[in-house]
């Protein structure tokens, strides 16, 4: 059976709506959305929003039958084996492990929602009500604030890019403007340290990609020298913004090799005859009052730190005007160890990380597993267990997550995993190559805000958790198929 261009139409336009809807609902409710789920009584684990949107969209995928009328063989031979490949896992693992396994095998299977949102893409969807009515959803989250700060950067790339594609110079003009006056711009240096990382490198990005279409006719070295300033004033613009001593610590290596030197010893001797402790295993903290509890804590934890800072640098302040000169000096002494006090309380972040990367190594070593370690098999980090960091995470939920999204698909997914990361960057070369010689801002604008994701999964689990991977995949798929489009060509 062969379905007709509308019902084709029909399957494209509501599949757009409903990931548009999704995307939204993550992007303002975040892990409150992502956690609300479906309980079926004969299934031991609960179908999440992520789930039920895959199924949704495999529903209208197969609608467009012509479409997928056309996938080359190579290509259906490819995403059989890539199907069988997470199936496998995640069965064996299920069987083996528990349903951490599903949790694992979402890591590789939210990439299908490049492919959905790739097929449901269409140009004439994004008419000029629907993009008015987008912008005007955007700008509400700015006036409102009802986001993350990770958000932002993506949200005003994607609101300057349908302002500017209106033909009418009035609208165009009314749009940047009210966005340009309702962005809330101190949440891009207000933000953690990857945050305020992935926002200078994908400013920077477009300020040279920019550079270089608008300034194709001059000489090379005016390109070079503008470029280079433009670069400078964005680097001076952060260093003024950003809290230098936390966003600076990012690249303090010495310090980061001092605070491992302290535990080497601890380490040394807990490594030995180290063997891990008895503990559930959950797929996520389901127990709303320890969340509230815990969330609780660790603001409290965190506003104590930023009152100790204040009285330090309130007292070093006052009293570098009421006093000698040395007692001065020692007043910008203790206002140098509040300074210290914070880094080190950011710094032992960052330790945190390396010590559970280090482990992830280790393990990948260890396994020799060319499709990786099993799906369901909980992740647990021997240093943090012998220096007891992080036990309200891993003692809660049995296992610890990963914190660099490309460390985990390397983990879970051996060779296979290596070549999904290898396949994401050859794809986002081609787009930036081709929207750099069609001088496209709309489609620069796109490809920095899938840079910043990309950025931010060297610390995050920005590709395990639907909050974050199902919008960063739908971009991702969107994008693609607007690269096509522009090129008049079919990928399949």
């Amino acid at each position: 059976m062969v379905l007709s261009n509308k019902s084709h139409d029909v399957a494209s336009t509501f599949g757009i709506i409903i990931l548009g809807l999704f995307s939204i609902f993550y992007v303002i409710f975040g892990s409150v959305f992502a956690e609300m789920h479906l309980k079926v009584s004969f299934l031991d684990f609960p179908i999440f929003m992520g789930e039920v949107l895959l199924f949704i969209c495999f529903i209208f995928f197969i609608f467009r039958y012509k479409k997928i009328k056309k996938i080359s063989r190579r290509s259906s031979v490819c995403l059989i084996l890539y199907l069988i490949f997470i199936l496998t896992k995640a069965m064996w693992g299920y069987f083996i492990w528990g349903p951490l396994a599903l949790r694992h095998a979402a890591l590789f299977y939210y990439p299908f929602f490049a492919v959905f949102s790739y097929f449901f893409y269409s140009s004439e969807y994004f008419d000029g009500k629907r993009k008015v009515l987008i912008l005007l959803i955007i700008l509400s989250m700015f006036v409102f604030w009802v986001f993350k700060p990770y958000w932002l950067y993506g949200c005003l790339c994607v609101s300057l890019l349908f302002a500017l594609s209106f033909s009418n110079k009035w609208l165009k003009n009314i749009f940047v403007l009210l966005i340009l006056i309702c962005m809330p711009y101190k949440y891009l240096f207000e933000t953690s340290r990857m945050g305020m990382l992935s926002n200078l490198i994908s400013i920077i990005f477009v300020i040279s990609i920019l550079s270089i279409i608008f300034l194709s006719n001059k000489k090379k070295w005016v390109k070079v020298d503008v470029t280079s300033i433009l670069i400078l004033l964005v680097f001076l613009g952060f260093y003024k913004m950003v809290d230098k001593p936390i966003f600076l610590s990012i690249f303090n290596i010495v310090q980061m090799k001092q605070m491992i030197s302290r535990y080497d010893n601890k380490l040394n001797e807990g490594l030995k005859n180290f063997t891990f402790r008895d503990l559930k295993v959950g797929l996520y903290n389901e127990n709303l009052d320890y969340q509230l509890f815990y969330y609780k804590l660790v603001q409290k934890e965190r506003k104590a730190l930023e009152v100790r800072v204040a009285m330090k640098d309130s007292m070093a302040d006052v009293d570098s005007v009421i006093v000698d000169s040395d007692k001065a000096k020692g007043d910008q002494s203790e206002k140098k160890s509040a300074n210290e006090e914070r880094v080190d309380y950011k710094m032992a972040n960052i330790v945190f990380r390396l010590f559970i990367w280090t482990d992830i190594l280790d393990d990948i070593k260890a396994e020799k597993k060319i499709f990786g370690i099993h799906f369901g098999k909980p992740f647990r980090s021997k240093r943090l267990e012998i220096l007891d960091w992080g036990t309200m995470d891993w003692q809660r939920d049995g296992w610890i997550a990963a914190h660099n999204s490309y460390l985990n698909l390397i983990y879970r997914g051996g060779i296979v995993g290596v070549i999904l990361i290898l396949y994401i960057f050859v794809i986002l070369f081609r787009l930036i190559k081709y929207f750099i010689a069609e001088r496209l801002i709309s489609g620069i604008l796109l490809c920095s805000v899938i840079i910043y994701w990309l950025v931010s999964a060297n610390f995050l689990v920005i590709l395990e958790l639907p909050q974050y991977a199902i919008p960063f995949w739908s971009l991702y798929g969107f994008t693609f198929a607007y690269y096509l489009d522009k090129k008049k060509t079919i990928l399949i």
